[in-house]
């Protein structure tokens, strides 16, 4: 489930988003004052995850909860998050974009505003304080964007995951939220049932590694994955690989060999087939270890001139 959120901030004078037993000079935390901003608006993202991930060839499967805040001026009208967590800038006019990675090394994270990060700053020492969250283990919990015009901060993006091995619900996190970053007149502004709405697939690129995404329950949206008109041939049992009908006409890079004297061109995904239903499904995890691994023998190396298309 995806849940979106629209509401308000009162008022801004100090962010935190960092392991606590981080200091100020440390690279992976994110702090920042600000000279009493008022009345800011916010986007909330918390997403259910359950998808599996590929990463050098090796299997993760990711299982529990992200979510994104969107803190921005009012009149920054033109930036948004989507549903996905996307950050979305429709002008030009924005100088300048910050990125800090935030990793913990106390296996925990806190977040927060005013007294809340005034909090974080005094638990420095403390193990595991109240004020954060538990991750589990260390490395990398998520990422903080900040956009800025001139030297005024114009919106600030945190993005993070917890693992559902630490118990956080949907409801536990979003209360911890709400109450660190100060929020109120909070509403509900969209929630999608995934399963509903979108298909799990495999999608390829010519001459990159396959990666897991999920396309909308439409033919537009699977004409845009591909780039035009769509065209279906089986791939494996109860799979099926969804190209370009017209790639081979348009001149688009070879991807994948396909029987012993063909070729796939272009951008494709591989569906299961709803044979029942003379419909697309989602792929299972079983489907998407044998066509990861098909996908792999079957592959292209495109050469230098290729690469440069």
């Amino acid at each position: 489930m995806r849940r979106s959120y629209i509401g308000k901030i009162k008022e801004l004078n100090k962010i935190i988003v960092s392991d606590p037993s981080y200091g100020k000079e440390d690279d992976m935390r994110f702090e920042k004052n600000f000279n009493n901003k008022q009345n800011l608006d916010i986007q909330m993202n918390i997403n259910d995850v359950d998808e599996i991930l590929f990463y050098e060839k090796e299997k993760y499967h990711a299982r529990g909860i992200e979510f994104s805040i969107l803190i921005k001026n009012p009149e920054c009208i033109d930036i948004s998050i989507d549903t996905s967590n996307n950050l979305h800038c429709k002008s030009n006019k924005y100088e300048k974009m910050n990125k800090v990675e935030i990793a913990m090394d106390s296996s925990c994270v806190a977040l927060g505003i005013n007294k809340h990060a005034d909090m974080i700053t005094d638990s420095k020492d403390d193990w595991q304080p109240g004020c954060a969250l538990k991750t589990g283990a260390d490395g990398l919990f998520g990422e903080v964007k900040e956009i800025i015009n001139g030297n005024e901060t114009q919106c600030i993006l945190i993005y993070g995951y917890l693992d559902e091995d630490m118990g956080y619900t949907y409801e536990d996190l979003k209360k911890y939220l709400v109450s660190n970053f100060e929020i109120y007149d909070l509403l509900l502004e969209r929630e999608i049932d995934e399963e509903k709405e979108y298909h799990r697939v495999i999608y390829k690129e010519p001459g990159r590694e396959p990666e897991i995404m999920k396309i909308g329950k439409d033919l537009r949206a699977e004409q845009e994955v591909v780039g035009g008109n769509i065209e279906t041939v089986p791939f494996t049992n109860g799979t099926i690989l969804v190209c370009n009908e017209e790639g081979k006409l348009d001149g688009l890079l070879p991807n994948i060999k396909y029987g012993d004297f063909d070729v796939i061109v272009g951008n494709f995904f591989i569906i299961g087939d709803d044979e029942e239903n003379c419909d697309f499904r989602s792929l299972t995890e079983d489907e998407i270890d044998e066509c990861m691994n098909k996908i792999e023998e079957l592959s292209f190396e495109l050469n230098e001139e290729q690469e440069m298309q």
